[in-house]
């Protein structure tokens, strides 16, 4: 008969999230892992695999609980522009409260090299989905008349989201306040035409 494993996987997979979040695949160790999820070595392996295995499930759930909420919520709200400069307010509201600049688990791991073709793909879905938001949010906003019809579409949501990865980029640096604050406001003047 199985042994019934003695903690939650799914909150074993969220810590082990945390801890690659805030340190990264090459600076997280399997000891790490261990102390955030007090879950003993080898019952961690048997559940969750190896330490590449570990990082693949906490990046699809960050991912998925993280990144996709966020946007669903975001989107729904009452207007396309609204959306977008809601995204950025919360954007800069997290910047400058988070004091470990931990960032964003997708774009801390896309400026890290130590990936293969799996965990690229991941996050090329996510920046992919996350410029879809940004052109649907756009599109929505020129049919309720609150952008001009001669801003194009493609090209302002591929500079939201270059500006919005670049703020992730430079609020993990000692060089973020008015900085990632002017990045944010050119970006939002973008919407102008």
């Amino acid at each position: 008969m199985p042994r019934k494993k003695e903690f939650d996987v799914e909150e074993a997979v969220r810590a082990s999230m945390e801890v690659f979040w805030l340190k990264g695949y090459d600076g997280t160790s399997v000891d790490d892992l261990i102390e955030a999820t007090g879950v003993k070595r080898q019952s961690l392996y048997n559940a969750l695999g190896e330490k590449r295995d570990m990082f693949m499930k906490a990046l699809l759930k960050y991912e998925a609980e993280e990144l996709r909420h966020a946007l669903k919520e975001v989107e729904s709200l009452e207007s396309g522009r609204r959306s977008i400069e809601y995204l950025f307010t919360v954007l800069l509201e997290q910047c400058s409260t988070d004091k470990t600049r931990r960032g964003c688990f997708l774009v801390n791991t896309a400026v890290e090299e130590c990936h293969g073709e799996d965990v690229q793909s991941v996050v090329s879905g996510a920046v992919g989905d996350f410029e879809a938001f940004f052109k649907r949010c756009l599109k929505r906003a020129q049919k309720e008349g609150d952008i001009p019809s001669s801003v194009n579409v493609a090209i302002t949501a591929s500079g939201l989201l270059g500006t919005y990865i670049g703020i992730r980029v430079v609020a993990r640096t000692s060089q973020g306040g008015k900085l990632i604050r002017n990045m944010a406001k050119h970006a939002l003047q973008s919407l102008d035409g």
